[in-house]
């Protein structure tokens, strides 16, 4: 569903909400680039916010590189839904054997998330260091250690898939 939204969605937005600076377990990030999702260019769907570590810009992605992609919801969606949508386009995007890698941390990111409501944010940190920390409203849930995970899960915002395509362009300009 989330995906079809995309699809049908007006071209990405700039949104001056998000801060321009994020620090998260004494790693600074700035922000890159904002965007917001909005279907048939009324209403608005999602608000992201791409964040590097200092020092990184938008070249160096992808990489191992810290980076932060904040999401915030301007609509309820169920758990379901955004673990929906995401396994459709990592399914499009990867192979079955790819995707057997990561198998266990795909697991345990889904067995975390929750429903979202109005104003919700989720955070998505990359630390080479630590691995991929999901946050919710501000809350550590997990963090899955490994960069191959991060390499492939950030692809759903930051890949080449049509249903995330524009927002991946408005993010990484």
């Amino acid at each position: 569903m989330f995906g079809l939204i995309i699809l049908m969605s007006a071209p990405l937005v700039a949104d001056p909400t998000f801060p321009e600076t994020l620090t998260v377990n004494d790693t600074s990030y700035v922000q890159a680039n904002s965007s917001s999702i909005k279907l048939l260019g009324i209403i608005k769907l999602t608000s992201a916010s791409l964040y590097l570590g200092e020092g990184h810009s938008v070249e160096d992605y992808p990489g191992d590189i810290p980076l932060a992609l904040r999401l915030r919801y301007d609509r309820n969606f169920k758990k379901e839904q955004l673990i929906g949508s995401a396994d459709e386009i990592l399914n499009d995007l990867y192979t079955a054997k790819q995707l057997a890698e990561i198998e266990r941390a795909l697991g345990l990111i889904n067995s975390v998330y929750l429903d979202v409501d109005k104003g919700d944010e989720y955070t998505l940190i990359y630390d080479p260091s630590m691995g991929t920390t999901l946050l919710y409203n501000g809350v550590e849930k997990v963090t899955i250690p490994g960069e191959r995970f991060a390499e492939i899960y950030f692809s759903i915002w930051l890949g080449d898939h049509p249903k995330s395509k524009k927002l991946s362009q408005a993010l990484l300009k």
